[in-house]
């Protein structure tokens, strides 16, 4: 792929992902090529790269002979998703309690940080980015590369979840950053049992508050 092809395709990407953060693309919708292509200005090559990117990230799915189309989870299958994360993060959690120095809770409190500064701009994909790679690199510190992986590939899913279906700013998310702080002063008081009740109940609070709206 040319220079050109690779800016044409973070380019098609990109206004994709705008579209769909803003609810201008739906849960469940088709993504034909050619008329992206022409609406972006770029040539249709690159509009299916960037939709192979967003296949790769869990946000588009390719039917055989008809083309991508945005996922279309039901609420079920998203609290399913939720469930195995809490229990995975939780035994992270447990795991790396001892290993999580004070430079280690410093570091997680800049995630904490950049979440609540891109919550107050407004810039919704960077705040959920900052949200999960906060909990990605608490995970980070369990010492188990298995764990590490399998949280991983939850966290994708999580993402794909909230891009699409998680409100503006007019929800209890707006506690989300201060509940990440919260959580690190139970670590850093050394309240393993608490910090893990606060992180499972942090959770699903999270499933409760994006995905409320949702049909059973």
């Amino acid at each position: 792929m040319t220079v050109d092809s690779k800016s044409h395709a973070l380019l098609a990407y990109d206004k994709l992902m705008d579209m769909i953060s803003a609810g201008r693309i739906k849960p469940g919708e088709r993504l034909p090529s050619i008329p992206l292509a022409e609406e972006f200005g770029v040539s249709r090559t690159p509009v299916i790269e960037a939709l192979k990117r967003m296949e790769n990230e869990g946000i588009v799915v390719f039917k055989s002979g008809n083309g991508a189309w945005v996922i279309d989870p039901t609420k079920r299958e998203i609290r399913d998703v939720y469930v195995v994360r809490t229990a995975l993060e939780a035994l992270a959690l447990d795991l790396a309690f001892e290993r999580i120095s004070s430079p280690s809770l410093i570091g997680l409190g800049k995630y904490v940080e950049l979440e609540q500064e891109y919550f107050r701009l407004g810039e919704k994909i960077n705040y959920v980015k900052a949200g999960l790679d906060f909990h990605r690199e608490l995970a980070r510190h369990c010492g188990n590369g298995y764990l590490v992986h399998s949280i991983e590939s939850v966290m994708s899913t999580t993402y794909a979840y909230l891009l699409l279906f998680e409100p503006e700013r007019d929800i209890a998310g707006a506690r989300y950053p201060d509940e990440h702080r919260e959580l690190l002063d139970l670590i850093g008081a050394g309240r393993r049992s608490e910090a893990k009740e606060y992180l499972q109940g942090h959770l699903m609070a999270s499933f409760d508050a994006n995905f409320a709206t949702l049909e059973a």
